[in-house]
């Protein structure tokens, strides 16, 4: 059995396009590969394998659903660590980032994959990897799920469209993003405290509407103006996890304050995972 876990994308947002620093954390939802003798037809598979035929396993993504709506945490990238492990053991992290790409028809910097495989928290940078030892700054992080789904391929398009046409200020907001980066990871491992959250917070949103309007795209969701509202009503701060558009939201709030928010949260109709941060990444057995 083969197993890779789902990720939170935590900083960088469309910065990691272009080689800004962004950050990421594996987290305990996983998607399984288990050898099968009934043949799986499968779209990325073909991205993986050099070979034709369809391959003897089963894979099982359904921690990372909903029902049928995907929590954006990175379920094909999960996949696609899986099934390169499965088709090449020894270079997986390469295999896996090819193919997804290919699958996400040239889109995504990696980080997704990066995260998967290594597992983890992790700094990534114009494709290089650094796995960090943060401090206990998960205790503040409530995930919230806000009941839609987005394709994040959608919005790198928008994105790209951008940057063709305002060069000057895409470079801005992106390099904004990458700062911004920089203060996050000092944030979660310990050199900043959660007084600092609130700057933080302010620099990363006003970023991203500034790109949403540039872009023409609703990164920050529809429901981010209602999760926010209650959040605020905790003293919390909420953003999106990497492209943003819905998925599951990152709310940031004192621990005594977590209880009283993830009644409201629920009792709002969104959804509040239950989350570990920081796992292992692809675990291959037998």
């Amino acid at each position: 059995m083969i197993s890779a876990p789902g990720k939170l994308v935590l900083a960088g947002e469309y910065g990691v396009l272009e080689g800004q620093p962004g950050l990421a954390m594996a987290v305990n939802r996983r998607v399984f590969l288990v050898p099968s003798r009934i043949p799986s037809p499968s779209q990325l598979w073909d991205c993986v394998s050099r070979h034709s035929q369809d391959p003897l396993f089963q894979l099982d993504s359904r921690a990372l659903y909903e029902g049928k709506l995907k929590l954006g945490l990175g379920s094909s990238a999960a996949a696609a660590v899986c099934m390169a492990a499965y088709a090449d053991s020894q270079n997986v992290y390469e295999v896996a980032l090819k193919a997804h790409r290919k699958f996400s028809g040239g889109f995504g910097s990696g980080i997704d994959i990066a995260a998967s495989f290594t597992g983890g928290f992790i700094r990534f940078e114009r494709g290089v990897v650094t796995s960090l030892n943060p401090n206990q700054n998960a205790q503040y992080l409530t995930c919230v799920f806000s009941k839609k789904t987005q394709r994040t391929s959608d919005f790198l398009k928008s994105f790209l469209d951008f940057k063709n046409r305002s060069t000057k200020r895409y470079d801005a907001l992106v390099e904004t993003l990458g700062q911004n980066s920089d203060a996050w990871q000092d944030w979660w491992t310990g050199a900043l405290e959660w007084s600092d959250v609130s700057n933080l917070m302010m620099e990363n949103i006003q970023a991203l509407r500034q790109l949403e309007t540039g872009a023409g795209i609703p990164i920050l969701g529809h429901a981010f103006d209602a999760i926010e509202c209650i959040a605020g009503q905790h003293g919390a701060y909420v953003k999106p996890s990497g492209a943003g558009g819905g998925d599951t939201l990152l709310c940031f709030a004192l621990p005594e304050k977590q209880e009283v928010l993830h009644r409201d949260l629920l009792k709002a109709g969104y959804g509040v995972l239950n989350l570990g941060y920081f796992e292992p990444g692809v675990q291959i057995g037998e």
